[in-house]
């Protein structure tokens, strides 16, 4: 197939699946023979759950007639290992500065049951040169299951007991305190020394580590340009909920910080061709080679 043809593929699958998700609205003309049949079945002869006051009776609106919420987050990107495409922010130093001394990178992962100890990959900042890795978040596969954050001169992992559902994870380069911080489902699950400063100019990996790529499903990453705290990153892990990271609240108030947010596919206006955009605003990720996007989201 040509770059073309995918390309023009992969645009009309994305369009499909964001239209699916958009909720389907009843018609005037069902909505009110539905609420004619409520107020059949609440109302008796002697008029006790309808009064001439109005105060319960037909023409009100109760909290059966709101329609339930959208759900925020809708759709994941799924990758299923080394013959998966990848997403490519094309200029990491966009999102980061070509000199930077603090960043966050915030997601959630979900591991596929039969995931080799091939494929590694999550996301990957790369620096000057050919696969000169500036910072990436990996799998770790062997007798149990890790995530690791790895930088230039430092690594910090941590084990996860059930990879195999969703989880957050955050990576957290804080260059002032020479630390790399590693979370797991909100929280700090590992440290190890970093460099004060780090130098970016090539692209970030979304799905893709070196010749690896990812076995499973990712979703709702954010780059944010400071070191976040643990109180910041428990409230975006949020219980375990993904929320609208462009939105101050509680512990979070980093939406200033944020240059990266890639969603996945969720809110039509996402999707452009063959690329994801960037919620927050700055590069659009280009959609490298074959994808999709899925329902099965955290």
């Amino acid at each position: 197939m040509s770059a073309r043809a995918a390309a023009l593929a992969l645009s009309l699958a994305l369009a499909v699946v964001a239209q699916g998700c958009e909720e389907k609205k009843p018609s005037p003309d069902a909505r009110r023979a539905d609420t004619g049949a409520r107020d059949g079945a609440s109302s008796d002869g002697d008029g006790a759950s309808s009064d001439g006051d109005g105060a319960s009776g037909d023409g009100d609106a109760t909290a059966s007639d709101a329609p339930a919420p959208a759900r925020f987050n809708q759709l994941s990107l799924e990758q299923s290992g080394s013959g998966s495409g990848y997403l490519e922010v094309p200029s990491a130093a966009a999102l980061t500065g070509s000199s930077f001394d603090q960043l966050t990178v915030s997601l959630w992962v979900k591991r596929r049951a039969a995931a080799s100890a091939q494929s590694l990959a999550i996301a990957t900042f790369d620096g000057p040169g050919t696969f000169s890795t500036q910072l990436s978040l990996t799998w770790q596969i062997g007798a149990t299951t890790a995530i690791a954050l790895r930088v230039p001169t430092a690594a910090a992992s941590a084990v996860l007991a059930d990879p195999e559902r969703w989880h957050h994870v955050a990576g957290v380069f804080d260059g002032p305190s020479a630390q790399v911080r590693l979370y797991l489902d909100g929280q700090l699950a590992a440290t190890a020394r970093a460099p004060q400063a780090m130098t970016m100019k090539n692209a970030l990996w979304i799905g893709r580590y070196q010749s690896a790529r990812a076995d499973g499903w990712i979703d709702e990453l954010a780059v944010f340009n400071v070191a976040l705290g643990d109180a910041a990153v428990a409230a975006i892990y949020n219980g375990g909920t993904p929320r609208d990271l462009r939105l101050d609240s509680g512990d979070y108030n980093a939406s200033a910080q944020l240059s990266g947010y890639y969603r996945m596919g969720d809110e039509v206006s996402a999707i452009i061709g063959p690329q994801i955009r960037d919620a927050a605003g700055t590069l659009d990720a280009n959609v490298v080679g074959v994808m999709q996007l899925s329902r099965d989201v955290p």
